[in-house]
């Protein structure tokens, strides 16, 4: 496999494993280079217990942008386009975004998004910040609109290279009528959100280019006093396959699964 992955770098990802969302699934990802600047890439994934998937996506990039434009359908539903552009200045990136749902309820996104670098504290630590405005429309089904506008910011605080912290504030800008649309579980951001986050990872690297890695995220909502995740991951990885496991502590649900990179 490492051989045939150094002769030709088209051949296919393929995923395979199981959890208890999707039931067992199948995923493949195939990218072709078209010149140095552009790739085109088709995924397609299929699960016992939900409506198979194909993307058709097409990436840019340049030494500070990068724009990925992407068009989904489930085979059940209405086909989904979405674009991303991304401009990478020196210490600061911002990413504007959109998509649109060819359905009788029209959704539709837009937003955009600012993070900065990663920034050495004198006291020990990096810290990032980062803010954002999202909109978001539909249209119910006596063609009645709803939805609004709502933005945040964010902190991370990394004390060790294995340890982040995140403290995220989200607020309706306009008091919409959101009905599912917004960010947080049941789709409304209300008056305003606060969520404590933590992401643990522990990396062991071994000879011969394997490695394991035991990452923990954990997500608080100080506002509701509830817990919006709590999971762990457990990851083996070579140069030509990965094999994981991870458990979602809220679903209580395990997800099981292995992918071979050509």
């Amino acid at each position: 496999l490492k051989d045939l992955q150094k002769k030709n770098s088209n051949f296919p990802n393929v995923e395979v494993g199981y959890n208890d969302e999707d039931g067992i699934f199948g995923k493949l990802r195939y990218q072709q280079s078209l010149n140095e600047a552009h790739n085109w890439y088709l995924e397609i994934k299929g699960a016992t217990q939900k409506a198979s998937n194909i993307n058709i996506g097409l990436t840019s990039r340049s030494p500070r942008i990068f724009n990925d434009l992407n068009l989904s359908c489930d085979f059940q539903g209405y086909p989904l386009v979405k674009d991303s552009l991304t401009y990478r200045f020196d210490n600061l990136t911002v990413q504007a975004s959109g998509s649109y749902l060819f359905a009788t309820s029209h959704e539709n996104r837009w937003g955009i998004t600012a993070t900065s670098d990663f920034w050495q504290h004198p006291f020990g630590g990096k810290w990032r910040s980062g803010a954002f405005v999202h909109l978001v429309n539909a249209l119910d089904d006596n063609q009645a609109a709803y939805g609004g506008c709502y933005g945040g910011y964010r902190l991370d605080y990394l004390p060790k290279e294995w340890l982040e912290l995140s403290y995220l504030q989200i607020k309706d800008l306009t008091g919409g009528d959101y009905q599912g649309l917004g960010p947080d579980s049941d789709g409304n951001p209300g008056s305003g959100l606060n969520n404590f986050g933590s992401s643990l990872q522990v990396k062991l690297a071994v000879p011969m280019g394997k490695t394991f890695r035991l990452t923990n995220h954990n997500a608080y909502n100080l506002s509701r006093q509830t817990w919006l995740e709590r999971s762990y991951e457990l990851w083996f990885e070579n140069c030509c396959y990965k094999i994981f496991a991870s458990w979602d502590d809220l679903k209580q649900a395990w997800s099981l699964g292995g992918e071979v990179k050509f």
